[in-house]
C-alpha cells in the first residue's frame, strides 16, 4: 500500500465515524462559563480569559408582541396577520419573497451551464494544505477566480467552506496574509477544504442586466457548482459558508437562492433591525426608509445592490427581518453582529421548525478582526453542524480508535488520527499528541500541536513557544489567548519577538490579553 492510500486509509470504524456527516448538535454552554449580566438578568455567558472573554448571547424572553417579531411583516404595503405559526405558511411567505428578489436581482445567467475550469495558479504546497487557484465560467463573458485550500491526512470526501471575505482582491490575503486576516489558511490548518470566493467588484461590477448582489450570489452558485464536480474529495452534503463583512451581508441573498449550504456564519454584519412604530405594528409599511436597516449595502456601499443597472435602494423590496429568516431552519451563526436584537426577532422561524436552538449570537472584543477564540468557536460551530462532532464528548470506540492511531507505524494513520482528536478535542490523546512535537514529519507534528492547542493542553505545549516549527510555535501562542496563566504569559513577554511575521503578530495579538498586567 503507498503512502497516499495510507493518508486516506480508514484507521477503524469508530475513528472515522465521527468525520461523516450527522445530524446537527446544538451548542452546549461549557463549564467554567460566567454568566454575563445586564440590568439584573442574565444575557449569555463569557467563556475564556477575563480580560479576552468570548460571550455566547443567550436568547433572551421576550414580550408576546416581541416573541411574534415574524407576523407583521410588510409586502406591497400590505401587513400580514400578526402571528406566523406554522413551516407551511412561512413556506408559502417565502417563496413569495423568493419572487420578489429573484426580479431586483435582474437576469441570472442560466444554469446549468458549462463551468469550463481552467487552472489560474498551479498547486502550491504551503505546509499544512495546499493552495492552488482555478477560474470557472461565470456567464458567457466572465470568468471568476476561486482560491482552493486543501488539508493535507484528512478523511475524504471532506467537510468544505464557502469564504467571501470582505471588499475583494482578498484570495491571496486571505490564504496567506496578516495573521489575523488569513482566515482561510486557519481554517484549512483546522482541516476542512476552503474555497475562496473572487468578489464581485474585481470582475463583475459593470453588469447592465443584474445588479451586483445578484452576481454575487450568482458566483456563489457556480462556485457550488464547481465544488459538486470534486467527487471524492467534497461531501456535498457537509458545505457551509462563512462570511465577513460585505460576505455576512449577502448571506439572506444566498441563503434564498441555494440549499445545498448546510450551515452559515456571518461576521461583522451590519443588518439592523426594522423597529415597531406603534402597538400595532412590528415594521413600518413598505414605502418607509426599508433600505437603512440592510447595513453597509445602503449605508456605506451601496454598489453591493446596484451596478451598471439601475435599482432603486431606497425603498428596498424588502426588510432585513424577512431576508434573515431565508436562512431557516438552516443553523447560523452571528459574530459581532452591530444589532443582535434581529436575530431574537427572526429567531420564531427557526422555532417553527423546531430549531431554535441552531441561532447563535456571539460577541467579542477585537472589532472586525476574527480572534483564535472566534476562531475556536467557529470551528466547534462547523464541526457540530457540518459533521455531527461534539467538541469533548467523542464516543469510546472513537477514543480507541484515535489512541491507535496514534500509536500506528504508518504515517497517515498517525496524521487522521491527529486531525480527528483535534476535532473531538480528545484529551485522552494528550500524552501521544505531545511525543510527536518533534516527528521529523511536519505535517504530523503541526497536526499534533493544533490538535493539543484545540484541547488545551496548556502545561504540555508552554514549553513549546520555541520550538524550531513556526507552526508549532503559533499553535502554542494561539492557545495562550484561550488558557493562558501568568506563569506562560511571562515566558512570552521574556521572548516577544519572532522571525516568523504570523508568530509575531500572534504574540503582538496574545500580549494584548495579558490579564496579569
Amino acid at each position: 500500500m503507498t503512502r497516499t492510500s495510507l493518508i486516506w486509509s480508514v484507521v477503524g470504524l469508530g475513528l472515522l465515524a465521527g468525520a461523516h456527516a450527522g445530524e446537527p448538535i446544538p451548542y452546549e454552554v461549557p463549564k467554567g462559563a460566567k454568566a454575563v449580566m445586564k440590568k439584573g438578568r442574565q444575557i449569555g455567558w463569557a467563556i475564556g480569559l477575563e480580560t479576552n472573554p468570548l460571550t455566547v448571547l443567550k436568547a433572551e424572553p421576550r414580550g408576546s408582541q416581541r416573541a411574534r417579531a415574524i407576523g407583521p411583516l410588510a409586502v406591497d404595503a400590505q401587513f400580514r396577520p400578526r402571528g406566523i405559526t406554522t413551516a407551511q405558511a412561512w413556506e408559502k411567505v417565502r417563496a413569495e419573497l423568493k419572487k420578489r428578489m429573484a426580479a431586483y436581482f435582474g437576469t441570472l445567467p442560466p444554469r446549468p451551464a458549462p463551468l469550463d475550469p481552467k487552472e489560474e495558479q498551479e498547486e502550491e504546497d504551503r505546509g499544512e494544505f495546499t493552495f492552488r487557484v482555478v477560474s470557472i465560467a461565470f456567464d458567457k463573458e466572465h470568468r471568476g477566480r476561486i482560491g482552493l485550500l486543501e488539508p493535507k491526512g484528512i478523511p475524504k470526501p471532506a467537510a468544505a467552506i464557502l469564504l467571501n471575505d470582505r471588499w475583494g482582491g482578498g484570495i491571496e490575503r486571505a490564504a496567506k496574509g496578516v495573521y489575523s486576516r488569513a482566515i482561510a489558511a486557519h481554517f484549512a490548518r483546522e482541516g476542512f477544504i476552503v474555497a475562496i470566493i473572487e468578489h464581485w467588484d474585481d470582475r463583475f461590477g459593470d453588469s447592465r442586466s443584474l445588479c451586483t448582489a445578484g452576481a454575487a450570489t450568482h458566483m456563489v452558485l457556480r462556485t457550488l457548482d464547481y465544488l459538486a464536480t470534486l467527487k471524492g474529495q467534497v461531501d456535498p452534503a457537509r458545505i457551509g459558508y462563512w462570511g465577513h463583512v460585505y460576505g455576512a451581508d449577502l448571506i439572506p441573498f444566498i441563503a434564498s437562492h441555494e440549499d445545498r449550504l448546510a450551515a452559515f456564519v456571518a461576521s461583522c454584519t451590519c443588518h439592523g433591525i426594522v423597529r415597531h412604530y406603534s402597538a400595532a405594528f412590528w415594521s413600518p409599511p413598505f414605502w418607509a426608509r426599508q433600505g437603512d436597516n440592510m447595513g453597509i449595502a445602503t449605508r456605506t456601499t451601496p454598489r453591493m445592490y446596484y451596478s451598471a443597472r439601475s435599482v432603486a435602494t431606497q425603498p428596498l423590496p424588502f426588510l432585513t427581518q424577512e431576508m434573515i429568516a431565508f436562512v431557516a431552519p438552516r443553523p447560523f451563526l452571528a459574530i459581532n453582529p452591530d444589532h443582535p436584537d434581529l436575530f431574537e426577532a427572526v429567531r420564531p422561524v427557526w422555532k417553527i421548525y423546531g430549531r431554535g436552538q441552531f441561532l447563535e449570537v456571539i460577541q467579542h472584543k477585537w472589532g472586525t478582526n476574527e480572534p483564535v477564540n472566534a476562531r475556536d468557536h467557529t470551528v466547534d460551530f462547523f464541526l457540530r453542524t457540518l459533521c455531527g462532532i461534539q467538541p469533548g464528548k467523542a464516543p469510546a470506540a472513537t477514543v480507541d480508535a484515535i489512541l491507535a492511531g496514534l500509536r500506528a507505524e504508518a504515517l497517515g494513520q498517525k496524521i487522521v488520527a491527529a486531525r480527528l482528536a483535534a476535532w473531538w478535542r480528545s484529551k485522552e490523546a494528550t500524552d501521544s499528541l505531545v511525543a510527536l512535537l518533534d516527528h521529523k514529519h511536519p505535517v504530523l507534528r503541526r497536526a499534533a500541536a493544533k490538535a493539543l492547542q484545540r484541547i488545551g493542553a496548556m502545561k504540555q505545549m508552554a514549553p513549546h513557544i520555541r520550538h524550531p516549527d513556526p507552526m508549532v510555535r503559533l499553535a502554542a501562542i494561539e492557545m495562550m489567548q484561550l488558557v493562558g496563566t501568568e506563569d506562560v504569559f511571562d515566558a512570552l513577554v521574556a521572548d516577544d519577538q519572532d522571525e516568523d511575521r504570523w508568530v509575531n503578530e500572534a504574540k503582538w495579538q496574545t500580549l494584548q490579553v495579558n490579564p496579569w498586567e
